[in-house]
């Protein structure tokens, strides 16, 4: 009997905020469908007319950028009567960058050949015949072996063209950091 009691009043006591907690949101949803009766409030538009020209008020970081003169300049290309200096510090900047990305390059894909040859090394073949046939002749682990000593020549190669170039840049008595990234 005590424990019905109990339960009668946990349940009235859970009702009550529900009922509140109902009439919230019927108020609240009248409110809503008050406000969408009403007209929008009018946004403002600016224009060209309305907004002030002030004519250097935005503030940037750095130096100014130089006003190019020469439409061709201002295309980012040089006009065609001047060629490029080859002793430029700009050329020779480029002539390494470019060497040192085809190292990068090949460098990676010696990497990638050794994992291969890696996996290559510890493969098992399903076909017994397949298996036989690798282990006797190495067919895929000899190809991708001569695939890395190419690789690693055309590394050397590479390195080598550096080289050469960094004694061409000396030769040419022009500052070593040209050289440099």
């Amino acid at each position: 009997m005590r424990s019905r009691l109990i339960v009668l009043l946990g349940l009235v006591a859970l009702a009550l905020p529900l009922s509140a907690s109902a009439q919230s949101v019927a108020e609240a949803a009248r409110k809503a469908r008050e406000k969408k009766g009403q007209p929008a409030k009018s946004t403002r538009v600016f224009t060209n007319d309305n907004v002030a020209s002030g004519k250097g008020t935005v503030s940037t970081l750095g130096a100014e950028p130089a006003a190019a003169t020469d439409p061709s300049a201002a295309a980012g290309k040089a006009p065609a009567d001047q060629k490029e200096d080859p002793n430029s510090e700009k050329a020779w900047r480029a002539k390494f960058s470019d060497a040192r990305k085809r190292l990068s390059e090949a460098e990676k894909e010696l990497d990638l050949l050794q994992r291969e040859l890696n996996l290559n090394q510890v493969q098992h073949y399903d076909d017994p015949t397949k298996a036989l046939n690798e282990q006797f002749r190495r067919d895929e682990i000899n190809s991708h072996r001569q695939k890395l000593e190419d690789k690693r020549k055309e590394i050397a190669s590479i390195k080598q063209q550096i080289a050469d170039l960094e004694d061409e840049l000396r030769k040419a008595g022009l500052p070593a950091s040209w050289s440099r990234e």
